[in-house]
Order: structure tokens, then C-alpha cells, then sequence
């Protein structure tokens, strides 16, 4: 028997076209037709789903992040040890964002320009989500008796600061095109947090 393989959602083919189109024209030139265009839609549906070409690029990135968090979730539920986990988590939170987003790497500046008072909004919901994930691992290594005692949440946030420099939207157009050098950037950074916080147990 034959199965065939179920369609995604209207939102979802939305989204997919959106990123296509994104990496196809760029920020500036893309318009609703273009997504539209590429989704095999009209537009009447796309405006259906979303108000107009910002709330589309928003999509995308929280549709990423979401993406992300359930990567690093699953970190959280292995079998390794919290400290390796906390190492795994950091590399993983930089290379994950610096693939998915390399189509877009020519484009993010200006979508950062042009969605800038939005994205802080949304900014602070994935700081949060990623930090709880964080928070989890650390309070699992303080019981275990493998990190001092801190308080986890300000840890937490400190450890995804510290590598938020190496994230795509903090990076260069050159820098977005050097993936082995932001990996060794970003294992040295981990290296260093991790040991960090092992050193420091009682």
C-alpha cells in the first residue's frame, strides 16, 4: 500500500514559503505576493493567517526559536551528566541558530532594522524559555552535588548571555559566512562556562 505523505498546515506552507522567499529577495524587496507566490496561495490567505510582511518575518524567527528550545529540551531529557549537558546545551543553542538561519544570513540586518521595537518583545519570551531550560539542568547538577550553590535562574541567564555575541543577529555578514570559527569560538566559551561551574562546587 502506498502512503502518502500528509500536506503541512496552511500556516506552516505560509512559514516555508516565507523563508524561501526571504532567502530568494531579501527583507527589503520581499512583499505578501512573493510569499504568496511561493506558498501557491492568494493573497487573501496569507492575510488571513497574518497582518502583513513583519508579522511574517516574526513567524519565522519565533518558528526557529521554537525549533531550538525543543532541540534543547531534548539535551535536558538525556542520560548525560548535568555539567555535559550544560556544555552540549551552549554549542548546541549557537550552531543550531547559525545553521537554520545561513539562507538568511544576507537579510538579517535588515530585518533586524525593520523589526526592531518587535523583536526586543519577542527577544525577552526566547531568553526566557531557553534560561528555564537552563535553570532546570543547573538545579539537577546542584542536587547531584556537581555545580555550587547559586541561584540558578541568574546562572542560567548569565551562561546564555555570555554566548549571545556568536547568535546570527550579533554577527557580521563576514562573520555569518565563518561557521568553523564560531564553532571553535563557542566550544572554548563552553569549555571555559562549564569548568566554571564545576570548579566551583563545594
Amino acid at each position: 500500500m502506498v502512503q502518502t505523505q500528509a500536506k503541512p498546515d496552511t500556516r506552516t506552507a505560509i512559514l516555508d514559503a516565507t523563508e524561501r522567499a526571504l532567502a530568494a529577495y531579501g527583507y527589503k524587496k520581499l512583499t505578501v505576493e512573493d510569499v504568496a507566490s511561493a506558498a501557491g496561495l492568494g493573497r487573501r490567505t496569507i492575510y488571513l493567517h497574518f497582518e502583513g510582511k513583519k508579522q511574517l518575518a516574526l513567524a519565522v524567527i519565533d518558528r526557529i526559536v521554537q525549533q531550538l528550545l525543543a532541540g534543547l529540551g531534548e539535551i535536558t531529557a538525556s542520560a548525560a551528566a548535568p555539567a555535559e549537558q550544560l556544555r552540549q546545551m551552549l554549542i548546541d543553542r549557537v550552531l543550531f541558530l547559525f545553521d537554520r538561519e545561513r539562507n538568511l544570513r544576507h537579510t538579517l540586518d535588515d530585518m533586524y532594522k525593520a523589526l526592531l521595537p518587535q523583536y526586543k518583545t519577542h527577544r525577552e519570551k526566547y531568553i526566557r524559555g531557553e534560561v528555564e531550560l537552563f535553570a532546570k539542568v543547573l538545579r539537577e547538577g546542584q542536587e547531584r552535588g556537581q555545580f555550587g550553590a547559586a541561584d540558578a535562574v541568574e546562572v542560567a541567564n548569565a551562561l546564555v548571555m555570555a554566548t549571545n555575541s556568536l547568535t546570527p543577529f550579533s554577527l557580521n555578514v563576514r562573520q555569518r559566512g565563518q561557521r568553523k570559527e564560531v564553532e571553535r569560538q563557542v566550544r572554548l566559551i563552553a569549555d571555559l562556562l562549564v569548568r566554571g561551574l564545576v570548579s566551583n562546587k563545594p
